[in-house]
């Protein structure tokens, strides 16, 4: 007898403070046009070096950040606040961090300081680069510079995830302001 295979599924995933998230996986068989767009990454980005993962639909940039590569994450925001992360300055960066590019309205679509990517800090050179992995789209998980990337990297924030009780030094998250001095919404899935 034949298996059934669901080409989607939403995963259960939880933050600390349980609270249910929705998470995506995506089992589809990657379009063409992802291909081409890795075509197109290569030579537009020659430093970004591909980890020859993809091109995959199973997760997102913030599912490789957050959640062990399982599935497709959009609370990036919730998984933050609840999960108990803070703000670091860039000269604090280590690795296993995690960046996050919030929007600056740029790209079409975008809303101003919601997050549009996220990746694993790697290293933090002693020039002060920081060396990012992080999934492209339906591409490759890619190691790169910060602004080698095709997301706007104008407004990165550095966020570490408390693993003591009490307060850490940094910003919390929910006081983190957006471009224009609104605080960010928590972005919830469709």
């Amino acid at each position: 007898m034949g298996t059934l295979v669901l080409t989607q599924a939403i995963l259960r995933y939880q933050t600390r403070r349980a609270t249910d998230m929705h998470t995506y996986l995506n089992r589809s068989a990657t379009l063409a046009g992802a291909v081409q767009l890795e075509r197109d990454h290569d030579l537009q980005y020659p430093n970004a070096k591909p980890r020859k993962v993809g091109p995959c639909n199973t997760y997102n940039c913030h599912g490789l950040s957050f959640g062990a590569r399982r599935g497709s994450i959009v609370e990036v925001m919730q998984i933050l606040e609840e999960d108990d992360y803070y703000e670091i300055d860039v000269k604090d960066v280590l690795p296993g961090d995690i960046a996050v590019y919030f929007s600056t309205g740029l790209t079409q679509g975008s809303i101003v300081g919601d997050p549009e990517h996220s990746g694993i800090v790697l290293e933090r050179t002693q020039l002060g680069s920081v060396k990012i992995l992080s999934k492209w789209g339906p591409g490759d998980e890619r190691v790169h510079f910060l602004g080698e990337c095709p997301y706007d990297h104008q407004n990165v924030g550095y966020f570490r995830i408390n693993d003591r009780s009490g307060p850490q030094p940094g910003k919390s998250v929910t006081g983190r302001k957006r471009p224009g001095g609104r605080k960010h919404a928590v972005i919830s899935a469709p």
